[in-house]
C-alpha cells in the first residue's frame, strides 16, 4: 500500500545498504595497491612481510611512538560487513589486554576507507611452521629444542585462555620465533573473521 511507513522504511534500508556497498567498493583498495610509504592511520608501511588466508602483513613505522610495528591488512572480502569490523575491534581489545612474552602484543586496530587493519608488535624472525618444514630431518635429533618452543607457545595460549581469548586457528604458521628463540603466538582474532 502506498504510504505504508514500514514498507517505505524497508525500501529506504535496502537503498542505503546498496549505496554503502557501492561506496565501499569504490573506496576500498585492493591489498596489492598498498606500497611502501602508504599511510594506514598514523602508521607508514615499510616492507611487505608475507600474506596468508586472512590478509597481508607489512612492517611499518609508528612515528608518534618512534617504533616499528607489524600491520596486518585484512582481506577486503573478509571485512565487507559492519559485523566483521565490530568483531575485529572486539578481538583487538581483548588481545590488547594480554601481556605475555609468548603472545604477540596488539597495539591498535582500525578501518581506513573500508580497509580493516591491526597494528601489532613486530616480531622479527620466522614462523615455527617454516622452521619445522626447513629443518624436518634435523628436528628428530633436536627434540628438546622443539619441545621447549611448543611449551612456550602453549604458555601463551594458556594465558590467552585464562583471559577469555580463544585462538580458533592455532598452528605452527601462527607462531613466530625470533632470532633469540622467543616464541610468540599471533593471529588470534583474525580466524574468527573467516567464520
Amino acid at each position: 500500500m502506498a504510504g505504508d511507513s514500514s514498507e517505505d522504511d524497508g525500501i529506504a534500508a535496502t537503498a542505503l545498504a546498496t549505496i554503502r556497498t557501492a561506496v565501499a567498493g569504490r573506496e576500498s583498495r585492493t591489498l596489492q595497491s598498498f606500497v611502501a610509504g602508504t599511510s594506514i592511520g598514523r602508521y607508514v608501511l615499510h616492507k611487505r612481510l608475507g600474506a596468508g588466508a586472512m590478509g597481508v602483513v607489512w612492517s611499518a613505522r609508528d612515528p608518534k611512538l618512534d617504533r616499528d610495528v607489524a600491520i596486518k591488512l585484512v582481506h577486503p572480502e573478509l571485512a565487507r560487513s559492519e559485523h566483521a569490523a565490530t568483531r575485529l575491534l572486539r578481538e583487538a581489545r581483548a588481545m590488547a589486554k594480554l601481556s605475555h612474552r609468548s603472545v604477540i602484543t596488539v597495539h591498535d586496530a582500525g578501518d581506513v576507507d573500508g580497509q580493516l587493519w591491526l597494528a601489532m608488535e613486530l616480531v622479527r624472525g620466522t614462523t615455527l611452521g617454516h622452521l619445522l618444514r626447513s629443518r624436518a630431518a634435523a628436528a628428530i635429533g633436536d627434540w628438546p629444542h622443539w619441545l621447549a618452543m611448543t611449551l612456550d607457545a602453549g604458555r601463551g595460549l594458556a594465558e590467552a585462555h585464562r583471559n577469555g581469548v580463544l585462538h580458533r586457528d592455532f598452528k605452527p604458521d601462527n607462531v613466530m620465533v625470533d632470532p633469540a628463540g622467543r616464541v610468540c603466538v599471533g593471529d588470534f582474532g583474525l580466524a574468527m573473521l573467516g567464520d
